[in-house]
C-alpha cells in the first residue's frame, strides 16, 4: 500500500519510520540532548516551547546537581546564576551564559533583562541564597512573577537540605494552588492572593518542589534605563531616542504665602529640578491600549505612566501588584491592528479636563519634530468608551495648537500598532515633582490657537474669582456661596471655567491680573495668564496635588494659599478619601487674613 504526499508515492512503511524518527527528534528538542530527565517524571509541567528561556540559581558547591539540568535544557537559551564570581564549574560547550548576582537586588535587575523567563531552577542550599533573601518562600514570593504563563518554578529537594524550609514551601504552594474559592481569596492578604490566581499546579515529589504559572504578568519599565533594558529584554522592538533634552533645574517664580496652616507643606520647592526628556520611537508590535498604556512582549513601556519617577508608577488600566510588575485584564488586549505612524497623546482619565491641560498638554512639545520626521504620522488617543460623541475637549486643544484634523484619529478599543512615538511629559504632579520650563511655548501656542473669537471687554476682567458649580464630584465646599460674596463685593468677577468655551476661557484667564479660587483643574486655564501678578488659592489641608504651584513656577507670581481643615484628614498615611474630602472655607481660621489681603490688592 502506497499513499501520495505532495504528488510524490511513498511507502506506508517509510512513512512510519519517518514519523518515528520526527518524534524521537521532537522528543530530544524538549529534553536537550536526550540525557536522562533530572525533572523526575514531571517534564510535562515544564513549558514544551521550541526554545525556552530557562533559569538556574545554582549554588558554587553544587556541580554535580548543575550537569543534569545543563544537559536537559541543552537545546535552550540557558542562564546560569550563583552568588559568587567565578564558581568553580566548567561551562564551556555547554551553551549556559553565567551572572553573578550576589544578593537579591542584582537577581532582580537581571532576570529583568533575561525575560520573560519559561522555566526557573532553584538549585541553592537554604543557607546559599543571594542576601537580603531569609528563604526559598521569599525566593518564590519576589521572582515568580518573571516567569511567563505557563512557565514553571522549580525546586530541588536535594539540594535544599533544609526539610522544614521544604516544608514551608510546599504549604503555602498547595495553599495558592488551591484557593479558587472567590471567598477564600477574599481572606488572604492582598499580596496572596494575587500569587494565588498566579499559581497553576502545585506537584511534590521526594527530590523536586514544581509550581507552574497561570497568569501573565508584565515588567514595569523605568523611563532611565528603557533603551538598554527594552534592546535585551524585547529583542523584537527596536527603541531609538528622536530627540532628548538635557536635566536642569531654575528658580521658581512663584513667591509662595501660605496661611492657616502652622506645618510645612511639601511639593513646593523654590528650585524646580527636572529630568531629561526623550521623545521616543518604537516599532515593532506595540499595544496601545487607552489611558496611555503601552506595552510589548512582556513589558509595559515607560510612557505609560503619567506619574512615571514614582516608586510605584500605575496606570488606571494596568492592575498593579508590585513594585515591578503588573497584570492586564483581557479587555484590554487588542484583536485589531492600524496601520500607519502615530504619535500617542491619550489620558490616564479622557474628557478630564484637569488631566488632559496637565498630562496630555505636557507630551505636545515632541509631536512637531516628529511630524517633520515623518510627514504621514498621526495624533492616536483613546475617547471614553462609555461616550459615543466625539472628544471634543481633546480635539479643540489639539487643533489650537496646531495639529489639523485629518491627523488626528481617534478610537475607543485597544490597538495594536507597529510604529508609534511618544515623549516624556514636561509635568510630574507627584514626587518628586517637576515642571519644565519650556513648556511655557506649549501654553503660548495654545493661546494663539484659542484666540479665534471675539470677546467682549465687559467680559474680561483683571480681578476673577474662579468658582465651582455646586453638587461637585469630589472636595466640595459648603460654603461656596459665602466665600464668593466675600469676592464680588470687592470686585471680583464669578467665573465659572466650565460653562464657557475653550476661547473665552483663554481670553478670560489671559486678561486678569488677579486670579483667586478653589483648588483644582479649574484654576488650569492659568496657562493662559499673559498679566498674571497675584494668585490666590482656597484649598483644604488634604489636598496634595501641586499642580498650581507647577504653574506658577513657571509662569511666575505672587501666589497665597489658604488652608483649611477637610472633613476627613490623611491620619498617618495618605488617604484617597482625605484627598478627594467635601470641606468649607475656615473663616474664623483665614476669614481676617483673606480680608485683609483682599484690601491690599
Amino acid at each position: 500500500m502506497k499513499l501520495d504526499r505532495r504528488n510524490r508515492t511513498i511507502p506506508v512503511k517509510e512513512l512510519v519510520d519517518d514519523t518515528l524518527v520526527r518524534m524521537r527528534r521532537k522528543r530530544n528538542r524538549l529534553r536537550g540532548s536526550g540525557a536522562e530527565s533530572p525533572a523526575g517524571g514531571f517534564d510535562p509541567l515544564l513549558p514544551q516551547r521550541r526554545q525556552r528561556t530557562v533559569v538556574l540559581l545554582a549554588h558554587a558547591s553544587q556541580r554535580q546537581a548543575l550537569a543534569p539540568w545543563l544537559s536537559y535544557f541543552a537545546r535552550d537559551d540557558v542562564h546560569v546564576s550563583a552568588v559568587e564570581e567565578a564558581p568553580e564549574w566548567d561551562l564551556v560547550g555547554s551553551g549556559a551564559t553565567f551572572h553573578p548576582t550576589p544578593n537579591a537586588s542584582k537577581l532582580n535587575s537581571w532576570l529583568k533583562r533575561v525575560g520573560a523567563v519559561d522555566v526557573m531552577v532553584v538549585l541553592l542550599p537554604a543557607t546559599g541564597l543571594p542576601s537580603g533573601l531569609d528563604s526559598p518562600l521569599e525566593l518564590w514570593e519576589r521572582f515568580f512573577r518573571h516567569l511567563r504563563r505557563r512557565g514553571a518554578f522549580v525546586v530541588d529537594r536535594r539540594v535544599l537540605g533544609d526539610p522544614l524550609a521544604a516544608r514551608e514551601l510546599v504549604a503555602l504552594l498547595s495553599v495558592m494552588a488551591a484557593a479558587d474559592d472567590p471567598q477564600e481569596l477574599r481572606t488572604l492578604k492582598r499580596r496572596d492572593a494575587e500569587l494565588a490566581r498566579a499559581t497553576g499546579s502545585v506537584a511534590v515529589s521526594r527530590d523536586l518542589i514544581v509550581a507552574t504559572k497561570r497568569q501573565q504578568h508584565f515588567l514595569k519599565v523605568k523611563e532611565s534605563n528603557a533603551v538598554s533594558l527594552l534592546s535585551v529584554r524585547e529583542p523584537d522592538l527596536q527603541l531609538r531616542e528622536i530627540a532628548k533634552r538635557a536635566p536642569g533645574s531654575f528658580t521658581s517664580r512663584a513667591t509662595v504665602v501660605s496661611h492657616g496652616t502652622a506645618e510645612p507643606l511639601a511639593g513646593m520647592p523654590t528650585e524646580m529640578e527636572y529630568p531629561a526628556l526623550a521623545l521616543r520611537h518604537y516599532e515593532g508590535r506595540v499595544a496601545l491600549a487607552g489611558a496611555t498604556l503601552m506595552y510589548a512582549g512582556h513589558s509595559v513601556l515607560p510612557d505609560s505612566f503619567r506619574w512615571h519617577l514614582t516608586d510605584n508608577p500605575g496606570n488606571p488600566r494596568l492592575k498593579s501588584v508590585s513594585a515591578t510588575f503588573g497584570v492586564i485584564e483581557s479587555a484590554y488586549r487588542p484583536r485589531r491592528a492600524l496601520e500607519g505612524n502615530f504619535y500617542q497623546l491619550d489620558c490616564a482619565y479622557p474628557g478630564h479636563f484637569g488631566h488632559i491641560t496637565t498630562e496630555v498638554v505636557s507630551r505636545l512639545w515632541g509631536w512637531q519634530e516628529a511630524k517633520e520626521l515623518m510627514p504621514d504620522l498621526k495624533v492616536l488617543f483613546h475617547a471614553r468608551p462609555q461616550s459615543a460623541k466625539p472628544p471634543s475637549l481633546e480635539l479643540g486643544l489639539f487643533r489650537a495648537y496646531g495639529i489639523a484634523e485629518e491627523d488626528i484619529v481617534w478610537t475607543r478599543d485597544p490597538v495594536w500598532v507597529d510604529s508609534v512615538v511618544s515623549a516624556t511629559p514636561m509635568w510630574h504632579n507627584a514626587e518628586p515633582h517637576y515642571v519644565h520650563p519650556d513648556i511655557a511655548a506649549t501654553w503660548r501656542r495654545l493661546s494663539d490657537g484659542l484666540a479665534t473669537g471675539h470677546v467682549a471687554a465687559a467680559d474680561l476682567a483683571e480681578r476673577i474669582f474662579v468658582s465651582r458649580s455646586e453638587g461637585a464630584k469630589h472636595r466640595e465646599c459648603r460654603n461656596i456661596r459665602e466665600v464668593e460674596s466675600v469676592f464680588r463685593a470687592r470686585g471680583y468677577q464669578i467665573v465659572y471655567p466650565e460653562r464657557l468655551p475653550l476661547s473665552e476661557q483663554a481670553a478670560v484667564f489671559g486678561a486678569a491680573r488677579i486670579i483667586a479660587g478653589f483648588g483644582g483643574s479649574a484654576l488650569f486655564n492659568v496657562m493662559h495668564a499673559r498679566r498674571l501678578e497675584t494668585m490666590i488659592i482656597l484649598n483644604h489641608e488634604a489636598y496634595t496635588a501641586r499642580n498650581e504651584h507647577l504653574f506658577t513656577s513657571v509662569i511666575g507670581a505672587d501666589v497665597h494659599y489658604f488652608w483649611s481643615a477637610p472633613d476627613i484628614p490623611h491620619g498617618d498615611t495618605w488617604s484617597e478619601a482625605a484627598f478627594y474630602s467635601d470641606w468649607e472655607f475656615d473663616f474664623e481660621r483665614n476669614g481676617a487674613e483673606l480680608a485683609g489681603l483682599l484690601d491690599r490688592l
